[in-house]
């Protein structure tokens, strides 16, 4: 196998930004001066062809190889964990899922890779996150990605009645440029989602579960009406018990890696900036909420 080759292939293929494809590769080359990195990236892309995914020795690799060649372990993870992008497809396949699903998990890395840009100045990875997603255990259906999740909480609502350790599908939101966080974009996925996992789920029955700031119902005070997070927000029944304090997810809005606690020295080049630094500077904090969509209602 090329491993360069591969690598441009993936790059080619998910469209990345030049900025990103001459770092990448400027780190590439200085991992393949050491015969024994090359070595290593060879036999764990082989073994994933073969189908065999060994998460840990590959994270082990990629750690082993950035002190070796001194890149960040964050880039090294990048190589190591996108070389296997190409093959993925076929575990999408034993799932049932197609060629769609497959890209929409694998351009996740993109995503990442701005967000890291902003935060720690540099283009690279947590190899965690992205472990699911090479045995289609994560996937991306359109705008959303989806796991199979053991309920943490038991909440009866009006229209969802969950208990603890119930297994449930919980919806995580990808930084994604290249769809709109529309309604329409939204309720597309859901319904992908919920024919895919109805046919995995006890009874049949999906019910999807979100915790995340974006459905905080502060949002229906700070926010304008017609906002898709508000429009998010108005997709769940939101347990009202299940608030709990998260200014560890500031840079989910601000893109800043270090806070001095002063808001005031915050960002404010979007309207969501603008509408949380007013609210930070008020006394307010970033608060995050667990909300539901019982699948049978998107049908």
């Amino acid at each position: 196998m090329n491993i360069r080759n591969n690598l441009i292939t993936y790059l080619d293929d998910f469209e990345y930004e030049n900025e990103i494809r001459e770092s990448v590769l400027s780190n590439l080359d200085k991992l393949l001066k050491h015969l024994e990195i090359g070595n290593k990236i060879e036999h764990y892309t082989e073994l994933y062809q073969n189908g065999v995914f060994d998460f840990d020795g590959l994270r082990e690799a990629a750690v082993s190889a950035a002190e070796t060649s001194g890149i960040s372990e964050m880039e090294s993870c990048f190589i190591h964990m996108v070389s296997l992008a190409n093959f993925a497809l076929p575990f999408f396949e034993r799932r049932g899922l197609g060629k769609a699903e497959w890209y929409d998990s694998m351009i996740d890395f993109k995503w990442k890779m701005r967000e890291n840009k902003k935060r720690f100045g540099l283009w690279g990875i947590n190899a965690e996150w992205h472990k699911k997603f090479f045995t289609a255990d994560r996937i991306a259906f359109g705008r959303l990605q989806y796991n199979l999740l053991d309920s943490e909480r038991t909440f009866k609502g009006k229209t969802v009645d969950v208990t603890e350790g119930q297994t449930v599908v919980t919806i995580h939101i990808p930084s994604d440029d290249r769809t709109p966080f529309s309604r329409e974009n939204r309720y597309s996925s859901y319904v992908r989602a919920e024919n895919y996992y109805r046919r995995i789920v006890p009874d049949g029955r999906v019910i999807f579960r979100c915790g995340t700031w974006l459905l905080n119902t502060l949002h229906r005070e700070i926010l304008p009406e017609g906002s898709n997070i508000r429009g998010f927000l108005d997709d769940f029944e939101i347990d009202p018990d299940s608030y709990e304090v998260s200014n560890g997810d500031l840079w989910r809005i601000f893109y800043v890696n270090s806070y001095n606690g002063d808001p005031s020295t915050l960002p404010e080049s979007s309207s969501l900036m603008r509408a949380y630094k007013k609210h930070l500077i008020g006394g307010g904090q970033i608060g995050k909420m667990v909300g539901y969509i019982p699948g049978e209602s998107l049908r």
